[in-house]
C-alpha cells in the first residue's frame, strides 16, 4: 500500500503536492507575499498562545497579553486590507 499526502489550500481548497505550494497559495489568497503571510501566521499563533494561557490562569497580565494579540492581528489585517473568513 501506498501513502498520498496532499495539501490544501485553507481558502480556496485546491490541492497541491508540497506543503511550500499550498503555503504560497494561502499568501496569494489574502493578497499577501509569502514574508507577509508568514507574518501573520506567527502573529495568529501568539493570539492561540495567549489565549492558552488565560484558559489556566487570568490576571491582568495575561488579560493583557490577550487583548494585544487580538489587536496586533487586526490590525494586520488591516493594514493588508484582507479579512480571515476560516
Amino acid at each position: 500500500m501506498k501513502t498520498r499526502t496532499v495539501y490544501i489550500c485553507e481558502f480556496c481548497h485546491s490541492e497541491y503536492k508540497t506543503s511550500k505550494e499550498a503555503y504560497e497559495c494561502e499568501a496569494k489568497c489574502l493578497g499577501l507575499t509569502v514574508e507577509q503571510y508568514k507574518e501573520y501566521v506567527n502573529l495568529l499563533q501568539e493570539e492561540r498562545s495567549a489565549f492558552g494561557t488565560a484558559s489556566c490562569s487570568m490576571n491582568d497580565e495575561i488579560r493583557k497579553r490577550c487583548d494585544e494579540a487580538v489587536k496586533t492581528v487586526l490590525d494586520f489585517q488591516k493594514e493588508h486590507n484582507f479579512t480571515d473568513n476560516r
